[in-house]
C-alpha cells in the first residue's frame, strides 16, 4: 500500500491529485496546505511520495530537506515561468519537476518513473544492508583472530583455519564463533 503528502492550497490539483491516487494505488493520502505543516507530518509517519504545488521558496525547501533525508519521491509542479531556473536546481536532488498546468498523461509517466526509481533504489539500499552486515562481520572476525593471535602464539593462517574449523565443527557461523571466542577472554 502506497502513501502520498499533497502541498497545496489548490483545491483543483489536489482533486485532481486524489483522482489520479485512485487510479495509481495511491491509497492514504495526506493533505497539508504548507511545507509547515506537512514537516511536522512527517514527524509521526513516513510516506512514499510527496507531490508540492510551488507556492514559494518553503516548498522547495521542503522538497530538498525531504528528497534526501526519507525513502520517498518528490515531484514538484511549477509555474511556466519558473520552471527552467526550478528544474535544474531540483534536479540536483533526484526530485521531479512538473511544468503547471498540470498534463494528466505527464504526470502518470512522471509517476511511473519516480515508482521505478523508488524500487531501484529499494534494491540498492538492501544490497547496501548486506554489505554492511557482511564488513561488521569480518570485523569481528578479524578481531577474534587477533585475539587469538595474541593468546596462542599462532599465525594469522591458523587463527582463520581454527575459526573456520569450528564454525564448521559447530555447524554455526564464523561471526557466531567470534563471538564466542571475543566473549571468553
Amino acid at each position: 500500500m502506497s502513501n502520498a503528502v499533497i502541498i497545496s492550497q489548490n483545491q483543483d490539483l489536489i482533486n485532481h491529485l486524489r483522482e489520479f491516487f485512485l487510479d495509481n494505488s495511491i491509497e492514504e493520502i495526506c493533505v497539508c496546505d504548507s511545507g509547515d505543516k506537512a514537516r511536522k507530518v512527517f514527524q509521526d509517519k513516513d510516506f512514499d511520495y510527496i507531490f508540492i504545488d510551488r507556492e514559494g521558496k518553503s516548498e522547495e525547501e521542503f522538497a530538498i530537506d525531504y528528497s534526501g533525508n526519507y525513502m520517498c519521491q518528490v515531484i514538484i509542479f511549477v509555474e511556466e515561468d519558473m520552471f527552467e531556473y526550478i528544474v535544474d536546481q531540483m534536479s540536483e536532488y533526484g526530485i521531479i519537476t512538473i511544468e503547471k498546468p498540470l498534463d494528466l498523461r505527464f504526470l502518470q509517466l512522471c509517476y511511473k518513473l519516480s515508482v521505478a526509481f523508488q524500487n531501484r533504489f529499494i534494491k540498492i539500499e538492501n544490497e547496501n544492508k548486506k554489505l554492511l552486515s557482511k564488513i561488521e562481520e569480518i570485523k569481528l572476525v578479524n578481531k577474534a583472530k587477533a585475539h587469538l593471535i595474541k593468546k596462542y602464539k599462532i599465525s594469522e593462517e591458523d587463527a582463520h583455519k581454527l575459526i573456520e574449523h569450528q564454525a564448521m565443527n559447530l555447524r554455526k557461523t564464523k561471526a557466531q564463533i567470534a563471538n564466542i571466542i571475543l566473549n571468553d577472554k
